[in-house]
């Protein structure tokens, strides 16, 4: 499987007052069910250059997650986007599903009370 290459997509980048402006909004998801676990992702790749593609193809991204090797600083190959409407995620779900990325929706376990003790 070929991994997925985010930094060949043109996409035009944001100014810094653009950006401030986003960013101020809210970064709190509309709904549940808004983030996406993506696996594939080409070592070099950087947040923003991730954001920047997700946000023009699916729309508005809130927060992304690209663990990284502490050593080389290059991208594990695996992360989660988190969208602000369950649309956007499940549009990039199926699209790039349909591309064969192992691609999921990233949605918080229940928090089951009973579990819960304070000692």
């Amino acid at each position: 499987m070929e991994e997925a290459n985010m930094e060949s997509e043109s996409n035009p980048v944001e100014s810094s007052s653009e950006k401030s402006k986003t960013e101020s909004d809210t970064r709190q998801p509309e709904e549940e069910g808004t983030g996406v676990y993506i696996q594939g992702i080409v070592k070099g790749t950087t947040e923003e250059t991730f954001r920047q593609y997700f946000q023009n193809a699916y729309g508005k991204v809130l927060a992304i997650e690209l663990p990284r090797d502490p050593t080389t600083m290059d991208c594990l190959g695996y992360g989660t986007i988190h969208f602000q409407q369950r649309k956007s995620a499940m549009q990039a779900v199926k699209n790039l599903g349909g591309l064969g990325y192992h691609i999921r929706l990233s949605e918080a376990p229940e928090l089951d009370e009973s579990n819960i003790y304070f000692s």
